[in-house]
Parts: structure tokens; sequence; C-alpha cells
């Protein structure tokens, strides 16, 4: 961790591994919004990965029959 990041978490009271979390989200968040607005979501209800966090989760969006737009888990 770089002196700044240090001071950072010093200065939000947040451990590393928060920052680290806050980061993993942060990048979900990027890459759905890529997804989203390039027009990246499958047809025929297939799942699309976001991706899969440290929490061993994978998370997926896809387009329902009725059009509406989920993720899972």
């Amino acid at each position: 961790m770089s002196k700044h990041q240090q001071q950072w978490c010093k200065q939000l009271n947040i451990t590393k591994d928060e920052a680290a979390t806050a980061y993993e989200f942060f990048q979900w968040c990027d890459r759905l919004s890529l997804i989203l607005c390039n027009r990246m979501i499958p047809v025929g209800e297939r799942a699309l990965e976001i991706a899969t966090l440290s929490d061993g989760n994978r998370y997926d969006v896809m387009q329902r029959s009725d059009a509406n737009l989920t993720v899972n888990p």
C-alpha cells in the first residue's frame, strides 16, 4: 500500500481490507455499466458474467423474456 493510500485510509477511518472491498465493488459497477452502455446483454435469456468477486460469488446479468434486466445472485 502506498503512502498516499495509507493516508487516505487513515483519513476515511477504514482498513486496507475495507478499501479493497470498496474498490472491488467499484470495478463490478464499472463492468456492469460498460455492459449496459455497449448493449452487450445477450438475447434469449442467456446470462453474461459481470464478475466473480472475492466472496466467491459469480454475478451475472440477463434480460428476461418480459424485457426486464436482472442480476444474479
